[in-house]
């Protein structure tokens, strides 16, 4: 799992720079949509992977301390991940209001290329923390070995 994440990640930031130098035109276009569509299928193998990879840190976690905090866990996630979109949407709004756009009229070209930097460098730049996902350790064969040793420590309670 840890690898189809490193994939992405890799993927994403090798791409995402690529829609500052597309041309405004029909090439321009079919490139985006060609880079898009690359992007995103393997992106879209990672974010099942992360999905994943998250109770296999929470069986860790129990194993580890020998504390059974599935469900504060499996809540926090689903917080930070409702926090993650909150703050993107904002990030986004912001970065609108900092190069300038301006709705339903032409933009200038300082506009159109801080749209580049929003849809390409932006997305790079916060993807490459995900480059931690390097020192996750917790492999098949050491997941399954952490949940017989669970699984024995539930009946031995």
């Amino acid at each position: 799992m840890r690898n189809t994440v490193l994939a992405g990640v890799i993927v994403n930031l090798m791409t995402c720079p690529i829609f500052l130098f597309l041309s405004p035109d029909t090439t321009g276009l079919v490139m985006l949509i060609a880079v898009s569509v690359l992007t995103s299928l393997i992106g879209g193998f990672a974010s099942p992977a992360q999905g994943v990879m998250m109770p296999a840190a929470i069986d860790y976690t129990e194993w580890k301390s020998g504390l059974n905090l599935n469900a504060f866990m499996s809540s926090f996630n689903g917080f930070i991940q409702t926090f993650a979109t909150a703050l993107s949407g904002a990030i986004a709004a912001g970065a609108l209001t900092v190069i300038g756009y301006v709705p339903g009229v032409e933009q200038s070209d300082g506009t159109l290329f801080g749209l580049k930097v929003i849809i390409g460098v932006l997305p790079a730049v916060f993807g490459a923390f995900a480059i931690c996902m390097i020192w996750f350790d917790l492999t098949e064969e050491k997941q399954s070995r952490i949940s017989k040793e669970l699984a024995e420590r539930r009946r031995n309670a």
